[in-house]
């Protein structure tokens, strides 16, 4: 089961309905400020979003959700424009320094339960062999990069002046914690992330120092980065000074371009509005390459992801969705470069943006990751806001334009209109409920299914856990419940589950692979043949399913 991202949206949902309810009369005075652009830009990623989620040829559900084990749905991205919107509206910088302390607060407590699961006494009984340094995210790819986040913002408190000598002592420390875990975690991405932010966190703080000997080292300081760069880049091709240990990992990101290619193809094929938002793993089979196949030396296991979240964006939403999101990035670069004109504050704006670039670096080789892509589009909303904040604190911003009407008030700022828009805020997270119970529910049936004692109890538990599958709208769940079924010799149940999940889910492999195999067991090889032509038809590139389908036709 998945303890991490189902919790982690349903977090996600009810954070973001709040922060809508408390921030959309600060929202909606955007426009009537000179701060028009952001409310224009989420207009036009919104507009988007829900454009390519009606044209989408799946169910409302995994539109709004997504996969299984991912969930980067229509939901997921709403709310995330919901808190890049509401930061981006704020009018204090005090939010951004929020924003590196929460992520230094996290360093410190990640940097402890990371050290805690390397050393085998982690409290929590999670489904981790080899006790690798997961945190709460599931993955240590994804901790490693969420701990190259927290190290980069832990880096900005060291190096800020006014931190106190006891309390940068103390971050120091963390810092070199998170790096060891980050290194340790066998995850190359992560530690490049933290490597690559910091360098650019140290030259951003060399650049606007106020001594102009440090000032000087600046120019080394981006050669060297550079020069570092360029090695690591040939490195990871097999040549240079690094290549020993950066080519163990060129496999990975083989692995990756073959995902990138197949996502390519989806877009040529899908090119307005995609295959269907977060249902690259239903089309993964159908578009892929036969290089990927042979780098695994073997036709089974696919990806439910791009490993990148533009070749993601594109290949599920198409066109319309990958150049409105681009249209967001150029634009945070934008407001960015008006945050460091603007700004005394350099280093905050240097903190905020190092963290932001070094999740846009992560992007372009992983997941959009719940947990990791909240701080992306946070940091983003942050360096907007900073970008339009004046110099000196008691200068006032640019209010309501002459002649273009009022700012939002009266109405929305009653008890009652408060007191509404709490309750819609809510509405997706209540709404996520029920799939939260049903997933609970399996799990309970799976244990209850597994420690049986008797046939009759096992007949029972079996009855049981069919019926909890059938509520459920995740294939993966469906064909995980399939398994034990089968296993505990419940075979018409398993045919009848089969069978409804590949008319739900017409466009899933293993939903009609699981079904092929279950009449082939039983000997219907002319039931069979029509599931194994359409797993042919989902995958042609495997042969290991092209010799089945022969042999199901030869014994009909």
């Amino acid at each position: 089961m998945d303890p991490f991202n189902l919790p982690k949206l349903w977090i996600l949902s009810l954070g973001a309905g709040l922060i809508c309810a408390m921030s959309l009369t600060q929202i909606l005075n955007l426009w009537h400020r000179r701060r028009r652009s952001p409310l224009i830009f989420s207009g036009i990623f919104i507009f988007s979003l829900f454009l390519t989620s009606i044209a989408s040829q799946q169910s409302l559900y995994r539109t709004l959700v997504g996969t299984w084990n991912r969930n980067n749905g229509t939901l997921s991205y709403l709310c995330l424009l919901v808190i890049f919107l509401s930061l981006a509206s704020v009018t204090s910088k005090d939010t951004s320094s929020f924003l590196i302390f929460s992520l230094t607060v996290l360093g410190l407590l990640g940097a402890t339960y990371g050290w805690m699961q390397k050393s085998s006494v982690d409290p929590f009984l999670w489904n981790n062999p080899g006790n690798k340094i997961i945190l709460t995210l599931g993955n240590s790819n994804f901790a490693s990069a969420f701990l190259g986040l927290t190290a980069i913002a832990t880096l900005t408190y060291v190096l800020r002046s006014g931190t106190k000598n006891w309390m940068r002592a103390i971050l120091v420390f963390s810092y070199l914690i998170q790096l060891y875990l980050a290194r340790k975690s066998d995850a190359i991405q992560g530690l490049l992330v933290l490597l690559i932010g910091s360098a650019i966190l140290f030259g951003l703080w060399l650049t606007y120092s106020n001594q102009n000997k440090i000032k000087r080292l600046a120019i080394i300081w981006w050669g060297l980065l550079l020069t570092t760069g360029f090695v690591g880049v040939i490195g990871l091709m097999g040549t240079g000074p690094l290549a020993t240990l950066l080519q163990p990992n060129f496999r990975s990101l083989q692995d990756r371009y073959y995902h990138w290619i197949a996502a390519f193809n989806m877009l040529k094929d899908h090119l307005l509005f995609g295959v269907g938002i977060d249902s690259f793993g239903d089309f993964y089979f159908r578009y892929r390459v036969p290089e990927a196949i042979e780098l695994r030396t073997l036709s089974v296991g696919g990806t439910n992801n791009a490993h990148n979240i533009f070749a993601q964006l594109g290949a599920t939403g198409g066109l319309v969705l990958l150049l409105t999101y681009i249209s967001l990035i150029i634009f945070t670069i934008w407001r960015g470069i008006f945050a460091f004109k603007k700004h005394n504050d350099k280093f905050l704006v240097s903190g905020v943006f190092s963290i932001w670039l070094a999740f846009q670096i992560q992007s372009l080789v992983s997941i959009d990751q719940i947990g990791l892509v909240v701080w992306g589009w946070a940091s983003a909303g942050c360096l907007v806001a900073l970008s339009y904040m004046p110099d000196d604190p008691k200068t006032k911003l640019n209010t309501s334009r002459k002649g273009k009407g009022r700012e939002v008030q009266g109405l929305l700022n009653t008890k009652p209109a408060t007191l509404v828009l709490i309750i819609l805020g809510l509405i997706p997270s209540t709404l996520l409920v029920p799939t939260l119970q049903n997933e609970l529910n399996l799990r309970n049936r799976l244990v209850d299914l597994i420690s049986s004692n008797s046939d009759s109890v096992i007949v029972s538990n079996a009855k049981r856990l069919f019926d909890e599958s059938m509520k459920s709208s995740q294939p993966e769940l469906r064909l995980q419940s399939l398994q034990y079924l089968l296993q505990a010799k419940s075979d018409e149940n398993a045919l009848r589950l089969a069978l409804e999940t590949v008319d739900k889910f017409p466009d899933s492999f293993e939903s009609w692979d699981a079904l092929a195999r279950i009449y082939e067991s039983r000997g219907q090889f002319q039931e069979a043949t029509p599931a194994r032509e359409m797993t042919v038809k989902l995958d042609p590139l495997n042969d290991e399913i092209k010799k089945l389908l022969i042999k199901d036709k030869a014994s009909n």
